[in-house]
């Protein structure tokens, strides 16, 4: 008799993550189900104002189209204040870094908006991680008037 051969796991982690019925970009579910084909995929998000998927208060885990999705409770969207999505971005890279520091997968994917969602690729082996930063940080804050001008020069080394 064959033994059946597992797949090999790959994490991601996206903050902003959607199913294909989201207001959002469906890129990273498009991704996703590609990986599933040959990977089990988990896909690690928190509440977005544009997601479909369930608004949670707690930790929940789910299964969408051969993808688990664990969601956590640290949203972010310009719903919330500022301040919010400070703290909520701060927690999320707590919960999450302490997630994967005990999990075991073949590749940890890290799609970065706030760039505090990458804090765990800084304890998980460079062969292991692919880091995705997605906006121009910082020339995108300055040009969109969120960090004043007088940081510039602490920011950028010329």
């Amino acid at each position: 008799m064959k033994e059946k051969k597992s797949k090999k796991k790959i994490i991601i982690i996206y903050q902003y993550f959607g199913s294909k019925n989201t207001k959002w970009s469906t890129r990273w579910y498009d991704f996703a189900i590609a990986l599933s084909k040959k990977y089990n995929v988990t896909i690690i998000t928190s509440n977005f104002v544009r997601s479909d998927l369930p608004n949670v208060r707690v930790f929940k885990r789910i299964h969408i189209d051969r993808i688990n999705i664990e969601i956590y409770p640290f949203g972010d969207g310009n719903n919330y204040s500022f301040f919010r999505r400070i703290v909520n971005s701060i927690f999320f890279s707590f919960i999450i870094t302490f997630r994967l520091l005990f999990s075991n997968y073949e590749k940890y994917i890290f799609s970065v908006g706030p760039i505090t969602a990458s804090f765990a690729s800084l304890f998980i082996s460079r062969n292991k991680t692919i880091v995705e930063f997605r906006d121009l940080w910082p020339d995108g804050a300055f040009e969109m008037n969120k960090l004043p001008l007088l940081f510039k020069p602490f920011l950028f080394h010329y």
